[in-house]
Parts: C-alpha cells; sequence; structure tokens
C-alpha cells in the first residue's frame, strides 16, 4: 500500500468449493505514486483452510501485465 497513491478492491464476490477452498474474484483498482499511472486489473485469491476453519494456503492470480505497466 506504501506504494500506492491509492489502492481500492471492487467487485469482490466471494465462491465457497470443495475440499476446504474459498475462491474470491475481485478487481484491484490502483494507483502508483512513482509513476502516477493508475491501473484496474482482474484478480482471483484462492484461499484453502484446515478443518478448524484457519487458513492454511494461498495463492493470487492477476493480470500481471497491467500491474508492471503501472510501475513504468
Amino acid at each position: 500500500g506504501a506504494k500506492h497513491e491509492h489502492f481500492q478492491l471492487q467487485n469482490v464476490k466471494v465462491h465457497g468449493m470443495n475440499d476446504n477452498k474459498v475462491l474470491a474474484t475481485l478487481r484491484y483498482d490502483a494507483k502508483v505514486k512513482a509513476t502516477g499511472k493508475a491501473y484496474n486489473a482482474q484478480a482471483a485469491h484462492l484461499w484453502t483452510l484446515n478443518d478448524e476453519g484457519k487458513i492454511i494456503a494461498f495463492q493470487q492470480f492477476v493480470d500481471t501485465k497491467k500491474l508492471a505497466d503501472s510501475e513504468v
């Protein structure tokens, strides 16, 4: 967050899955301080929980080109 002028999550949708997994689809809406460039990138977060409901794994899928283009 420190490198962003603003950073917001938009359109967050949570999708329950099998095998203690939860998928969240969302968009990052942000502006990088150093370049002044904004981006709106689609992302997905895949969470794996143990039987007590604690997070044991996390994987992010995001449009890395949009993020990289905003930093140059």
